[in-house]
């Protein structure tokens, strides 16, 4: 939001809550065998929690809704790492 003018800002948050698909973030790790790689990947999806924190500016809580509301396939790095080892 830096980028943007501070009177901009509402305007910006709206455009993306209503825009935003989803963000993917991955990190490819060694398998616990060792024969080669596992991707780890976080996704936060487009969910109506998601798009309410985004528009009111609450980027802090993102995460704690990325761990609760997994009906739309959110999860969490750390979720992944559990599942994977």
């Amino acid at each position: 939001m830096g980028y943007f003018p501070p009177h901009r800002h509402e305007l910006i948050r709206l455009q993306l809550a209503n825009t935003i698909q989803g963000v993917l973030s991955q990190q490819l790790l060694v398998r616990k065998d060792g024969s080669g790689r596992v991707p780890a990947v976080e996704a936060m999806m487009r969910a109506p929690t998601v798009c309410e924190l985004i528009f009111k500016g609450q980027t802090r809580k993102l995460r704690q809704a990325m761990r609760e509301d997994t009906y739309f396939g959110n999860q969490t790095c750390n979720e992944v790492l559990v599942q994977l080892y």
